[in-house]
This record gives structure tokens, sequence and C-alpha cells, in this order.
């Protein structure tokens, strides 16, 4: 991209001279009929691309588990602020699920290692083409300088070509090229490189990446960081049937590197079976846990191989709305306003409507870590990131000056549009970001630091009339609530110390089950207090009176507990009735 005032008077000039000429002699572009895919296309899709993550691991020194992949909401209590906290007790999870004894707090967890993605599907002339997303997530990411930074944001993006008319992946559509993370620098490797590699079955073509620990390493990958692995599929599988050292030689680094974890999409039956690779859950958990350090050498047959799921970006964008309930996952520390054209359903929350809206994109973190900024507030997100040569880590200039000259509308892209005059919004210059705002790469490298060889989408692009798709706001995976391992209902009840009064406070804590919770508290039969969506509830009961506090979760399922309280003056008391 070039700055508007260096190129965009050449440029509009260059395209009014060449469509006076193609009107003069009697010229008309070709007709190209819009199409589009369906939801299970979409799906589809986004399953044959899912990529196989070999992971190095740091989990020696009581730190078992801490390098699975999981999902914003495995502790299940609908709060992100406490991730990295309840992260750090993986050991502790892996410990109480190898004692095989009943562990109320640990059985609630839904591990569930998971990708979130998203699909961008748009028409360019009669070419079908998509941008496929995928967002690793891990709970916490350590860092010299701020040590255990809450949530990590690591992203695989694959774009595909030449979708044909038989909307079926397989069908003759090209890899075009993928980028993926590396820290802020966005490595790319286009199709047919060598350091570019599939493992390619009858259901699927899976991009190999090599993921870092979760902990910082001098002079070396770390951090979650992701890499391109240079070996193939058949070398891996040789060294597999052979059991050699489990290692991967990766890209911008010397020498191979450890493998502890094989990460494997569920959806691909053919991998699934091919890597030996198990669904995760508390039975099993501590049989998947490495307990590996980061130069601890393991045979492939000794590599943990586990199933993850896909579910959408959408399921998380939406809870950083200023309006939602936004307080128990992100601060108002960093906000992005975006205008929305479209309405956009928020989970268990309702719908935000059209207008400038306000997300509160900073991460909640109830141990006061770094600040993360979420999916909103990356570059990537928006499409914005920069592909640069020889670019030291952490390229943050040349990212932030290329964002910003894109948010501000002061570069053209290589067809001589600005993002405002592509989405046909001026006011949206510098002040919001618009809900369908997108610059495709071409791929191509450009030398000049800020600029960008691609084309912002243009307005309406994203409507089915005009063959195209936004999946980054829209669900198109079932959170599939039935899957999760579900404690039954039950609720502890804590009562007052010994007091000698007319009344005494009791609390209740709900157990296992479905979220949200709903606590009634009656007296005598009658209703006293209601809680709701919380997980517990306080109440101060009158003495020598039968009481009772009813506990209904999600899924409709109750269970009550009766109790009286009765004065101790002097005696004992207190504690917690099971």
């Amino acid at each position: 991209m070039r700055s508007v005032e260096q190129g965009s008077l050449m440029v509009r000039s260059i395209i009014l001279t060449t469509i006076t000429l193609l009107v003069l002699i009697g010229f008309s572009p070709p007709a190209h009929a819009n199409w589009s895919l369906n939801d299970d296309n979409r799906r589809a899709f986004l399953e044959y691309y899912a990529p196989i993550i070999l992971k190095r691991g740091n989990e020696d020194e009581q730190r078992a588990g801490r390098d699975w992949l999981t999902n914003y909401d495995f502790d299940r209590d609908f709060s992100f602020a406490d991730n990295k906290r309840e992260w750090l007790q993986t050991q502790d999870y892996v410990n109480a699920a190898a004692s095989g004894q009943s562990n109320p707090r640990f059985e609630a967890w839904q591990i569930r290692p998971t990708l979130y993605a998203s699909l961008i599907e748009y028409m360019d002339g009669g070419t079908k083409n998509l941008v496929l997303l995928y967002q690793v997530y891990n709970a916490i990411n350590d860092s010299v300088a701020e040590p255990f930074a809450i949530h990590d944001y690591e992203r695989i993006e694959i774009h595909i070509r030449n979708v044909s008319t038989s909307r079926q992946p397989g069908s003759g559509e090209q890899v075009n090229f993928a980028v993926m993370t590396q820290h802020s620098r966005s490595v790319r490797k286009f199709n047919g490189d060598p350091d570019m590699n599939f493992y390619t079955t009858s259901t699927g073509k899976h991009l190999l990446v090599w993921q870092a620990q979760w902990s910082e390493k001098l002079f070396g990958p770390h951090g979650h960081e992701l890499r391109f692995v240079e070996d193939t599929a058949s070398r891996i599988f040789y060294e597999m049937t052979r059991d050699f050292n489990a290692e991967a030689e990766i890209v911008n680094s010397s020498g191979d590197k450890n493998v502890h974890y094989i990460f494997v999409p569920e959806s691909s039956a053919t991998a699934v079976s091919a890597f030996n690779a198990n669904k995760l859950t508390y039975l099993n958990a501590s049989s998947l846990a490495s307990r590996r350090d980061t130069g601890d050498d393991v045979r492939w047959s000794q590599v943990k191989r586990i199933t993850y799921e896909l579910q959408d970006m959408a399921d998380i964008i939406p809870t950083s709305w200023r309006f939602a309930n936004f307080s128990p996952h992100w601060t108002g520390l960093e906000i992005q306003r975006v205008q929305i054209t479209e309405p956009v359903e928020i989970p268990r929350e309702g719908t935000i409507s059209t207008g400038v809206k306000i997300f509160n994109t900073g991460a909640r973190d109830v141990d006061n870590g770094p600040l993360e900024e979420n999916y909103l507030g990356r570059t990537w997100f928006w499409g914005v990131y920069e592909i640069r040569p020889g670019c030291s880590d952490p390229c943050v200039g040349a990212q932030l000056e290329f964002r910003d000259r894109s948010f501000n509308s002061t570069d053209i892209d290589s067809r001589g549009r600005t993002r405002t005059s592509a989405n046909g919004v001026p006011g949206a210059a510098g002040n919001y970001w618009v809900q369908h705002d997108y610059f495709v790469h071409s791929g191509v490298r450009v030398s000049q630091e800020g600029e960008e060889d691609g084309f912002w989408l243009t307005q309406g692009w994203h409507l089915a009339s005009n063959g195209g798709f936004d999946g980054r706001w829209v669900q198109l995976f079932d959170d599939r609530p039935e899957d999760d391992f579900v404690v039954p209902l039950s609720v502890s009840l804590t009562y007052p110390a010994p007091i000698c009064r007319e009344s005494g406070r009791f609390t209740a804590r709900a157990r296992g089950g479905q979220p949200p919770y709903t606590f009634t508290w009656k007296l005598g039969g009658s209703i006293a207090q209601v809680n709701t969506g919380v997980t517990s509830s306080t109440y101060n009961a009158f003495a020598n009176i039968g009481s009772s506090v009813e506990l209904r979760d999600g899924t409709g399922a109750v269970t009550t507990r009766f109790f009286t309280f009765n004065p101790s003056c002097g005696g004992p008391g207190g504690g917690v009735l099971q």
C-alpha cells in the first residue's frame, strides 16, 4: 500500500483513463454469477484444512498438563478473568484425576482442547476464494519481563483460491499460502515451498505446525509461538513406525525440536486413527499429561496424542461489547469502536444492534497480570498485519504503522482504494472500524515498511447476493454441551460460627450440574430470597425456623437442602454441611 499523498492522484488518473478507453472501444467486463457456500460447506472446509499441531512441552517441576490446548471456559464458571489462576493448577487437576476419587471442583472442568475458527468467503471476479482463520487458545503465557500473561493468541491463516462449484473441499481448489504467528511476526509460506507441509488424506489436508512450550526460553522458540514444519508427513510417519526420537525440523531455527504432544482435529477420522489420538477427559487426564521438560527427548511412542475440536471466534468476540456482561472477562482499559452493520447474536446474552458500538478489548485478570488485547485488538482480525522480509522480533513498529495507516485510511491498496473508499463509510477514517472491514493479502512481500500488497474487500462483499460470508461474526459450530462430562448437581451449605443471636448467615455453593444457577431460599415454606446467575449465595436465616435452599441449574435439574439455625451461646458450631 502507498500513502494517499504519494500515489492516489496518479492511480486515480490511470484508472479513469483506462475506463474511458474501454468505454470508447465498446468493451464491457464479462458478467460473473455470484454463488455461495452453505454452512455445512463452510464447516467442511474448516475441518478439511484444520492443522495438526506438534507441540513441545515444559511440564516438569509439578506442571503436568500445562501445555494442553484448552478453551476459554474450561473451568465452567463463565468468567475468563481467572483462567490464568485456574490453569496454574493443572498439576492438581492431574493428581485429582489420577487418585480415582471424586473431586467436584476438578470434575467440573472441561478442558476440551479447542481451536477457535472462522471462514471468510468472497468473490474476486468470477473466482470463489476463502480465508480460513484458526486461533490456537492457551490459557497462560510466560514472558521474561512480565511473567504469566493471561490468554495467548496464536493464529494460523490459510488462503484458498478457486473453490469449485461442487462446494466441497478437495475438489480442485488450491492452497495459495499460509501465515502463522511467531510472536508479533506474521510468517508466510506459499504452497509448494518445501518448508510448508501437509498431512493429506482422502478426507483432509492438514497443515503441519510446530508449537513451542508455554514458558520462556532464551535464544530459542518459546511462549506458544508457531512454526512451519519442514519435515514431510511421510518422514514423520517413517520415524514414528521405527520409534525414533520425537523431533521436528522447523523454519527459522537450527536443529530439530522436541515433540511431546500431537493435537489432531477430531473431525478427521483418518488423522485421528493414523496418529492414534484420544479425547482428553477427567478420567484419562493423568495418562495424557506429558510431564516432560523442554529438553527431554522422548520416543514417538511416548508422545501424547490428543484430539481437539473447532469452535467459533464468534463465541468470544461479542462478549466484549460494553453493554453485554463483559466484566467477568474484559476491562475498559483498551477499547475498540466498531460500526455494526448487521445485528450480532451473543451466546446467552442477546443481540448487538446496528450502529457504532464500543468493545472493551483488554483482558481482565484477577491477578492483575500484563494487559492482553482480545481478537478485535489484533491486527490479523482486520487483515492489517504486515508480511515483512528480514523482520527482527518483535516487529512492533512496522505492524503498528501498517495498522494505523489502514485505520486512518491514509493508504491506497493495490487496486487504488483506501479502507473507507472500499467500505463506503468516509466517517470511519481514524474513528472506528466497520464490521466487515477486511484486507486480503496477496502474499507478496513488499520491501517498504508500512506497505502491503493486497486489497480491501468492498462494501457488501459479505452478502450472499455477492457470494460472500464473514464468519468472524457468525456461529457455525454447535457448542455441544452434551459432550461435557457433567458432575451431578449438588449444593454445599456453610453455616455460621457459634453465635448467640436471633439469626445466622448461611452460604450455599453450587457443585456440578450446568450453569447458570438459581438459588431459592425459603423460610418456613415461603420464598424469602432468590439469586440467579451466581455460583454461591448467602442468606440470613432466623433462629429455630425450618428453612431450605433450592438450587436449580441451567438444565432444569434441582436439588434442595433443608436446615434450621439453632443459636449457640458458647457451644460448638460452624462448619460445612456437605
